[in-house]
């Protein structure tokens, strides 16, 4: 090989690097994107479950209060 198609390849490799670490980069950058939704969706999940964990008890404690103060059964989803 010459001295000039070594240069040539070297600079072919050193193109391909940099492609190789800018996509790498880039795949990086995608999976981190994907890991900050993904945990802000279970966040909005785990808020909207407490939300109606609450609705629920809070419903069910005024099932309870109805029920004993009237002496019957009432239904849980009767509003």
């Amino acid at each position: 090989m010459t001295a000039q198609t070594e240069e040539a390849s070297e600079a072919k490799n050193d193109e391909k690097r940099a492609a190789i670490a800018s996509i790498k980069q880039l795949r990086a950058q995608e999976a981190a994107s994907a890991m900050r939704e993904y945990q802000q969706e279970r966040l909005r999940v785990l808020a909207r479950t407490e939300r109606l964990r609450a609705l629920r008890l809070s419903r069910e404690s005024e099932a309870s209060k109805r029920q004993t103060t009237s002496g019957q059964a009432v239904p849980i989803d009767s509003q």
